[in-house]
């Protein structure tokens, strides 16, 4: 009576490895469809010239975020703007002061920073807007 439970036992755990093996291997291709999916949407998305507006903040990437950041600050874009009309052109900055807006491209292990800066005058038009690496 002992051998015909032995075999069966075994049985038992060589289905439930085989179902936890399956289970895994849906999971890591969910993953891989999930991460393949994302990373097309994000080549999809272009800058469009013609858009004056774009939510710096939705950008889906940082290769876009520094693209776009780069094209603004070539372009002039920012430039002889209030602070609201850049902040309605392309979001809430990440970090403010009384003569600059701040807007966070890449953050690498809190040791330099990758962001474009808005730089105001006195009288509270834009007067610089360019990359910068600290």
């Amino acid at each position: 009576m002992d051998r015909r439970r032995i075999p069966s036992m075994g049985r038992r755990k060589f289905t439930m490895r085989l179902k936890i093996i399956s289970v895994a291997v849906l999971i890591l291709i969910l993953l891989l469809s999930l991460l393949l999916f994302s990373s097309r949407q994000c080549a999809n998305q272009t800058l469009d010239p013609q858009n004056e507006k774009y939510d710096f903040q939705n950008l889906c990437s940082i290769e876009k975020k520094l693209e776009y950041s780069e094209y603004l600050a070539q372009q002039n874009l920012l430039l002889e703007k209030t602070r609201k009309e850049v902040k309605s052109l392309i979001g809430d900055p990440d970090e403010e002061s009384d003569l600059a807006l701040y807007y966070l491209i890449q953050k690498s292990f809190g040791i330099s920073e990758l962001y474009l800066r808005v730089k105001f005058n006195e009288a509270g038009k834009s007067v610089e807007a360019q990359v910068l690496q600290n």
